[in-house]
C-alpha cells in the first residue's frame, strides 16, 4: 500500500475516534462538574499535568527510534527491526523506573502541596497513582505498538485506545451514578480499562507481526546502532525541556490562582486542546511516510511536499482560531453556564499558543524526518525563558502572565530558531522565502478574521440555544473557509500545488475499474 493511502486511512480512522471523543469528552465532563465539582476536576487536570512533566514517554527514545525504524521497515529487514526495538524496550524500561522513583518522591510532597486544596490528601494520592499506574504500562508493556506508528499503521492504535477510552468514561457515568458520586469507583474503572487496553494491543501487535520475538538486550546491540544512540540523548534535551513548556501551565494556574480557575481555564482547553488533536491527528498521519520520503533523497518531491503540508496547517490553524474566537464563549454559556466564561485577553492567548501548536508541527516533523537533533541548546533557552517570565508576570497577572510566557518563548524558540535550523540543516537553503510564505499567510488570515469579525457583529445574533449556536456555528465556519480558503490559494503556491494533487487523486479513484 502507498504512503498516501496509509495517510489517508490513518487520517479518516483519526477523525471518527475524535468527533466520538470530543462529544463524548463534552457530555462527560458536564456531569463531572456537577457530581465530582470543581476542585475535584481541577485536580485531575493539575495531577495529570504534574505526571506529565514526570512522564518521559516523549523524551527523544520514541522519535529517534521511529527514525531509525523507516530503513529497515523499507528493506523488510526484519532482524534489525528487532534488535532496535529491542534497544528501544530496554531504554523504556529505565525511563519507567526512574518515573517510578521520581513519582514516590512527588507522593512525598503532595499533602503540602494540596493542603489548601480542601480536598482529603487520601483523594489526591489516590488520584496520582492511577495515573501513574496508566503511564507506566506504556513504558513496561505498550512499547512495541512503536513498529506499528513506523509502519504507518498508527490507526490500530487509534481504534484500540479509543475504544476503551469511551468504555471507560460511560462506564466511569454509570459508577458515580450508581455509588452517588463515590471517586474511587471513578478511580478504579481507569485502572480497569488502561489495563484491558494494554492487553489488547499487545496481542494485536503479535497477531500483526508474529516474526517479532525480541532478544535478551545486549550492550553489543548499540554497536550497529551508534546513530540511534546519539539521536537518543540529543531528543532527551529537546523533548525534556518542551515537557516544562507545554506541562506546566496547569500547575502555575493552581499556585497562582486555585483548582477552580483551573476548571475554568481546563474548560477552554479541553475543547481546543480536541479540536487541535483532531486537526493533528489527521495531519500527523503522513509522519512516518515524511520519514520514507526524506530517505528517498528526493529533494524536488521534499521541498514540495513541505510547502503543502506548511500551507494545509496553516490554513485549518486559521480556520479554527478564527471559528473558536467567535463560538467558544457562547458555547461554554449554553453548556455549563455564564459563570464559566474567561476574560476575551485569557481566550486569546490560550488560541494563540495552539495556533503555534499546529502550525509548529511543519517545521519540527520535517526536523524529525531528517534526524534534526543537534540544537540542544534551543528548547532549554524555551524551556528557560518560560519558566522565567511565567514566574514574574504570573505571580502579578496570575494566568495571564503565565500563558505570556508560554507566548513569547514560543515565539522566540519554535517560529524564529527552528525554521532558520531546518532551512540551513536540512533544505540547506535561505529561510528568507520561508518567512516571505508566513508573512502573507498571517496577513491573509488577519483579513478574514477582519471580515468574519464584521460579519459577526452586524448579522448574526448572540446564541442561547444549542440550534442557535449550531447556524451560527455552521454561518462562521463556513464563512471563515471560503474566504480564508479563495485568499490562501490566490497567495500560496503550495495550497495550488495541494489542491491538484487531492483533485488527481480523486479523478484517479473514480476512474479506477471495478474488479
Amino acid at each position: 500500500m502507498s504512503r498516501t493511502k496509509y495517510t489517508l486511512i490513518n487520517a479518516r480512522v483519526n477523525i471518527i475516534f475524535y468527533v466520538i471523543l470530543f462529544f463524548v469528552s463534552l457530555f462527560s465532563r458536564k456531569i463531572y462538574l456537577t457530581i465530582l465539582g470543581n476542585s475535584i476536576v481541577g485536580l485531575n487536570s493539575t495531577l495529570q499535568n504534574i505526571l506529565g512533566i514526570l512522564n518521559l514517554a516523549e523524551l527523544g527514545v520514541w522519535s529517534a527510534t521511529a527514525f531509525a525504524l523507516y530503513k529497515f521497515i523499507h528493506d523488510k529487514n526484519h532482524e534489525k527491526i528487532k534488535e532496535v526495538i529491542t534497544i528501544f524496550g530496554h531504554f523504556y524500561k529505565i525511563i519507567g523506573y526512574v518515573i517510578v522513583g521520581l513519582s514516590l518522591i512527588v507522593v512525598f510532597f503532595l499533602p503540602y502541596i494540596f493542603k489548601e486544596s480542601g480536598i482529603s490528601i487520601y483523594f489526591v494520592i489516590a488520584a496520582f497513582l492511577t495515573f501513574l499506574y496508566s503511564n507506566l504500562l506504556g513504558f513496561f508493556f505498550n512499547y512495541k505498538q512503536i513498529l506499528i506508528v513506523a509502519d504507518q499503521r498508527n490507526y490500530v492504535i487509534v481504534i484500540i485506545s479509543n475504544t476503551f477510552m469511551v468504555l471507560k468514561i460511560l462506564m466511569q457515568i454509570l459508577f458515580l451514578y450508581l455509588f452517588e458520586g463515590s471517586f474511587y469507583i471513578w478511580l478504579l474503572m481507569e485502572v480497569i480499562f488502561a489495563t484491558l487496553n494494554t492487553i489488547f494491543l499487545n496481542h494485536y501487535v503479535n497477531k500483526l507481526y508474529p516474526w517479532l520475538r525480541l532478544q535478551k538486550y545486549d550492550k553489543a546491540m548499540l554497536n550497529s546502532h551508534t546513530t540511534l544512540l546519539r539521536d537518543i540523548k540529543r531528543l532527551i534535551s529537546h523533548k525534556f525541556a518542551g515537557v516544562v513548556v507545554l506541562e506546566t501551565d496547569n500547575i502555575f494556574i493552581y499556585l497562582f490562582a486555585g483548582l477552580i480557575q483551573v476548571t475554568y481555564y481546563t474548560n477552554y482547553t479541553l475543547i481546543i486542546s480536541r479540536l487541535v488533536g483532531l486537526l493533528n491527528s489527521f495531519l500527523n498521519s503522513g509522519v512516518a511516510s515524511l520519514g520514507n520520503l526524506v530517505a528517498s533523497r528526493d529533494v524536488e518531491k521534499i521541498n514540495t511536499v513541505f510547502w503543502e503540508l506548511l500551507t494545509l496547517r496553516y490554513f485549518f490553524a486559521g480556520i479554527i482560531m478564527v471559528s473558536s474566537y467567535f463560538l467558544i464563549d457562547p458555547f461554554i454559556t449554553i453548556w455549563l453556564g455564564k459563570e464559566y466564561v474567561i476574560s476575551g485577553t485569557i481566550l486569546f492567548l490560550i488560541l494563540f499558543n495552539s495556533y503555534v501548536t499546529i502550525t509548529r508541527y511543519s517545521v519540527d516533523s520535517f526536523l524529525d524526518s531528517y534526524g534534526l537533533y543537534g540544537h540542544v541548546w534551543a528548547p532549554w533557552a524555551e524551556a528557560g525563558l518560560n519558566l522565567c517570565i511565567t514566574l514574574v508576570l504570573g505571580y502579578k497577572y496570575g494566568i495571564i502572565g503565565i500563558l505570556t510566557g508560554t507566548a513569547v518563548s514560543t515565539i522566540l524558540i519554535v517560529c524564529i530558531w527552528k525554521p532558520y535550523y531546518l532551512f540551513s540543516s536540512g533544505f540547506q537553503k535561505s529561510v528568507l522565502n520561508y518567512w516571505a510564505n508566513i508573512f502573507k499567510h498571517i496577513l491573509v488570515l488577519l483579513l478574514t478574521f477582519t471580515v468574519v469579525f464584521i460579519v459577526n457583529r452586524n448579522i448574526l445574533h448572540v446564541a442561547i440555544t444549542y440550534i442557535q449556536w449550531i447556524i451560527n456555528g455552521i454561518f462562521i465556519f463556513m464563512s471563515s473557509f471560503f474566504i480564508y480558503g479563495i485568499l490562501i490559494y490566490v497567495t500560496s503556491s503550495g495550497m495550488r500545488s495541494l489542491t491538484t494533487r487531492m483533485l488527481g487523486l480523486t479523478i484517479k479513484k473514480t476512474e479506477a475499474p471495478i474488479s
